[in-house]
């Protein structure tokens, strides 16, 4: 990828990137992250902006089952733990209003988040209701 841009002398980009993303190393996969934001930040002439993001709502979708039926979502996170969340649309938007208001300049980060932390338990109560409330 860093040398197709190099290549087309691409003037400015958005990434995907997340929160975490500025810790080099015991971060999991979001260590990768922190690689893509370091060579994107390399390319001369590139103006960036990377987007971290919260854990992706959307990820819940694989769950609606479990939840619809037990009430909780399956998950090794703390049921109670509030978690920056927000919608893949939401980031969407909010890289195509940054290419809208170009010009970037250098490079830049910006967290993009929902409105408020939700947890795996008040999303599972979101989703199915009258499940959550099951003893």
């Amino acid at each position: 990828m860093v040398a197709a841009l190099k290549k087309a002398r691409v003037g400015y980009a958005v990434t995907l990137s997340s929160l975490g993303a500025d810790h080099p190393a015991k971060t999991g996969p979001i260590a990768g992250q922190h690689y893509l934001e370091l060579q994107f930040n390399q390319i001369a002439g590139l103006n960036v902006l990377h987007l971290r993001a919260g854990y992706f709502m959307e990820n819940l979708l694989a769950q609606v089952g479990i939840i619809k039926t037990t009430g909780f979502a399956a998950s090794t996170l703390l049921a109670d733990l509030p978690l920056p969340m927000i919608a893949t649309r939401d980031i969407g938007s909010a890289a195509a209003e940054a290419m809208m208001r170009l010009p970037l300049k250098g490079r830049q980060i910006r967290e993009v988040l929902g409105p408020r932390d939700v947890s795996m338990a008040e999303a599972a109560a979101i989703m199915a209701p009258r499940s959550a409330n099951r003893t």
